[in-house]
């Protein structure tokens, strides 16, 4: 009874749920079908006494609307090119806005040029000024017009290396999310300081201090759980078995998932965490494990401790056999069953 009761009401509420995801997600895979979904852009930011130098690296498909001369079948115009790029590097200039103590900062110099796909220039800040200086490639080389790189180096006048810089992204046309952004800031100090963030974020703090970069991370946690359907589909999932009545018992277990998420995080940024793969080093170990013993044995005269026994074969547990006539699927149909059974109990 308890089963008739319950299957309408969830379904419906599945049905709802899906019909929401699918229009908000829906239009927004639709949109700019001619532009990639992640495009990667590298940059570095370092203050140098009375000057701030911003480098950037976009892709050339970023360039779409900037509608570069092209010839032949799709060839850059290299000998014609000049006037497109300073356009690029004005639409360079409103969508990465520098500040400074809060103002905004313009350039006194830009110099670009572009680069080839094979061209990887952007490994260090050295690196990518050096080779920004150099001097443009010939008129006849072939550069497909979405298949190599735009180079800036944009220079800002300053009041002093130690102030408090900032980053504002300012992508429209719905490119924001599209856009991954990852930034070296290298101030005075020598400690460098690097951030990965999507074009959508909007300001960013380069040097903050501890409550503005607990902000920043707040943020950025709530974009990774909102951009993605794996997130708030097992969100879904979670919400849909529990009613109005088990609010605290569902508080309860996404406090707890949370928590433990958190944690897990938190050992694997600091180092808490073994390193390696732990699959590849059982497999090493077993082919291995008759030489290590034999090679202890005959170093002490007497048999491995069980710790190191437990080492080599505890990543790994052989796998119980499955009993004659149990098919895999009829396995993965009787756990579901249980899975379901369990949900209609709570």
């Amino acid at each position: 009874m308890r089963l008739a009761s319950w299957c309408p009401q969830r379904t419906l509420a599945a049905l709802a749920l899906a019909g929401i995801f699918g229009a908000v997600l829906l239009p927004a895979s639709l949109a700019a079908h001619d532009f990639p979904n992640e495009v990667r852009v590298r940059g570095f930011v370092k203050p140098e006494k009375e000057h701030l130098n911003f480098l950037v690296r976009l892709p050339l498909e970023m360039l779409l609307n900037i509608n570069l001369p092209k010839r032949g079948p799709g060839y850059l115009d290299l000998e014609r090119v000049d006037e497109g790029m300073t356009r690029a590097v004005g639409a360079v200039t409103r969508d990465f806005v520098l500040h400074e103590n809060g103002a905004r900062l313009v350039p006194d110099h830009a110099a670009m040029r572009i680069s080839l796909p094979s061209e990887e220039a952007f490994g260090s800040y050295e690196q990518a000024r050096a080779h920004i200086a150099d001097p443009p490639l010939p008129p006849t080389t072939n550069v497909f017009w979405n298949q190599g790189y735009f180079d800036v180096h944009l220079r800002y006048p300053i009041a002093s290396a130690d102030s408090d810089f900032a980053l504002d992204m300012r992508f429209g046309g719905g490119l924001g999310d599209r856009v991954k952004l990852i930034v070296d800031f290298l101030p005075a100090d020598g400690g460098a300081r690097t951030y990965q963030v999507h074009g959508g974020h909007g300001w960013l703090d380069l040097d903050p201090g501890w409550f503005a970069a607990a902000w920043t991370f707040t943020q950025l946690g709530f974009d990774h759980i909102l951009d993605g359907i794996d997130h708030l589909l097992f969100l879904l999932c979670l919400v849909l078995p529990f009613g109005l009545r088990q609010f605290w018992t569902l508080v309860g277990i996404i406090t707890s998932f949370t928590v433990a998420h958190s944690i897990t995080l938190i050992a694997a940024a600091t180092g808490f965490v073994p390193s390696g793969n732990c699959l590849r080093a059982s497999s090493t170990s077993r082919a291995r494990s008759p030489r290590l013993t034999s090679a202890a044995q005959g170093r002490s005269g007497s048999r491995p401790s069980n710790r190191t026994a437990r080492s080599l074969t505890s990543c790994r547990r052989p796998k119980a056999s499955r009993p004659s006539g149990v098919q895999p699927a009829a396995s993965a149909r009787a756990v579901l069953l249980k899975v379901r059974c369990a949900l209609l109990r709570v």
